[in-house]
């Protein structure tokens, strides 16, 4: 039997009697209509920050900021890996592993790649993450092709994390013009929402560090949070941290130290022992191995007098050993 009633007089009443217990639909333009009851009744905890102490929360956007040549491209580049294995660095809380997604523009395939094989020493599966890399810089943000082209990749490899690395170079409009960055900024919002993905920015500030970031204000407006990161000692490697966050307490002041020796930042530079060094030099190695190496390098006369430094190490908690004879640096 036909209704009587008018399509939006029936619409309206069969809101009135929705559920409180039914799921928000999602709409597939313009995302989520729910009640303020169904807010009120939703008692499921928050899901824990991607980064601890609300670095980074799920769909936010995480800016990192700092002048050229202050590591920010290492840093993100040990973000993308720590993320994809779950686990924490330097100062950094990871509790749960990400998909992740990088887009890089610094330095061409062949750098990246050698600096992608020394960090992913730190971690013997590395092969197996969830984390995918994109060195080609005429991906754009604002042009239609290179929307689709970044929107089928994120189809396709459903990452939780998106990294972009720097920002200038998947765009081409002008950072000090408010009108074209919102766009800009509006379609990373875009991506938030329509695949349900945290975002990290890499952008650089100007010369004059005092006037924040290079371009428009917009930039600066549209984060969730942020990291300043600026070199406070340049031979020793050491970075200042600064946090500004909008939805938690910002952290204070921290310091961290560039390791060149495995391209990850550390809260501090461990001395290493020799068969440390060696381990931190080749990654997980046969104790039987080491010892050998250690012969070889001129660091002791035989095969038993190796064997002792390592044990130390081992019962120190420098080096870990696996049921397998396999050894691994341990971590800070």
């Amino acid at each position: 039997m036909k209704s009587n009633l008018n399509p939006r007089r029936a619409m309206e009443q069969n809101n009135n009697h929705i559920e409180s217990n039914i799921v928000p639909t999602q709409n597939k333009k313009y995302g989520k209509y729910i009640s303020i009851k169904q807010i009120i009744d939703d008692t499921l905890p928050s899901p824990d920050p991607i980064i601890g102490d609300g670095i980074l929360l799920e769909q936010t956007l995480l800016l990192i900021k700092g002048k050229q040549k202050a590591w920010k491209s290492m840093f993100a580049m040990n973000l993308s890996i720590a993320l994809a294995k779950g686990e924490s660095f330097s100062i950094f809380k990871i509790k749960r592993k990400q998909r992740v997604l990088l887009l890089s523009s610094e330095g061409g395939y062949y750098p990246n790649r050698d600096r992608i094989n020394k960090m992913a020493k730190r971690f013997p599966e590395a092969a197996e993450l969830d984390l995918f890399m994109c060195f080609d810089p005429r991906l754009k943000i604002d042009q239609n092709d290179g929307q689709e082209q970044i929107r089928q990749k994120l189809s396709l490899f459903n990452p939780s994390v998106l990294i972009i690395d720097p920002l200038i170079k998947f765009h081409n409009s002008d950072e000090n013009s408010a009108k074209e960055m919102i766009k800009v900024m509006n379609e990373l919002r875009n991506l938030i929402e329509d695949y349900k993905l945290s975002i990290i920015l890499v952008h650089h500030m100007g010369k004059n560090g005092n006037s924040g970031s290079r371009g428009s204000s917009v930039i600066e407006g549209e984060y969730d949070s942020c990291i300043e990161m600026s070199i406070t000692d340049k031979k020793k490697k050491e970075v200042s941290l600064e946090f500004d966050l909008r939805h938690f307490e910002s952290p204070d002041k921290k310091k961290i130290v560039f390791d060149v020796n495995t391209f990850w930042f550390e809260s501090e530079i461990r001395v290493l022992s020799k068969p440390a060094k060696l381990v931190q030099e080749f990654g997980p190695i046969n104790r039987k191995l080491l010892a050998n190496k250690l012969v070889e390098s001129g660091s002791y006369s035989s095969i038993n007098n190796a064997y002792k430094p390592i044990k130390t190490d081992i019962d120190k908690g420098i080096l870990v050993i696996d049921k397998d004879e396999q050894i691994t640096l341990a971590k800070l």
